[in-house]
């Protein structure tokens, strides 16, 4: 710096502590990025399973909208009389499965609670009805 200078504001920029936070992000990256992905996890492969078409007279059909209103065939079910129903439902027809039909809206756990009472009421498993998905452009 001369004496002319030494007052003025320098107008170049200094890029030197850039670089060196842009390393040390990119060394942060590098190590960090294997830790993210479970490479262990294997998972099956397989193909959209067949659409089954069951005949509505053989179902009974358990919804539940994103607001959590509980319909058994059609007919509004309290939480609380939900146990009590689905049993008399399935002592009535024990030939007939239960099909659950969720909002999209729902979170998993909600879902599963159903299953889980649908068990419980002695139903030996449940299907579950989704709608095909749409692929873009159509």
């Amino acid at each position: 710096m001369t004496k002319e200078s030494a007052g003025r504001p320098r107008s170049d920029i200094n890029v030197t502590p850039l670089v060196d936070v842009c390393l040390v992000l990119l060394i942060i990256f590098i190590v960090i990025t294997p830790m993210l992905g479970n490479k262990d996890l294997a998972l099956p492969e397989g193909q959209a399973p067949p659409v089954k078409k069951l005949d509505p007279k053989t179902q009974i059909h358990l919804a539940m909208r994103n607001d959590s209103d509980l319909f058994l065939d059609s007919r509004s079910v309290s939480r609380n009389e939900l146990p009590g129903a689905l049993s008399a439902a399935h002592r009535e027809h024990p030939e007939k499965a239960l099909v659950i039909l969720a909002d999209k809206g729902l979170e998993y756990r909600s879902v599963r609670e159903l299953m889980n009472r649908a068990r419980d009421a002695g139903y030996k498993g449940v299907s579950l009805i989704a709608e095909k998905e749409k692929k873009a452009g159509k």
